[in-house]
């Protein structure tokens, strides 16, 4: 696994497609990022600090799936 998103995690992370669009959401949301012009990155571990990517879950009951 990288240590950074992709364009599609980051896209999905923000609900932005257009780079400059996902920079500001993500300025307004505090979250550490950078932004080449081209592409934003953010850091996996800073994702999965704000919670922003959702969480495997190894054992135990999945209780989203309870009725």
């Amino acid at each position: 696994m990288s240590e950074e998103l992709t364009a599609d995690e980051v896209a999905a992370i923000t609900g932005k497609k257009k780079a400059s669009a996902q920079a500001a959401e993500l300025a307004r949301r505090g979250i550490a990022y950078v932004y080449t012009g081209s592409r934003v990155k953010v850091q996996r571990a800073v994702a999965l600090a704000y919670e922003l990517l959702p969480q495997q879950q190894t054992r135990g009951i999945d209780f989203s799936k309870v009725r």
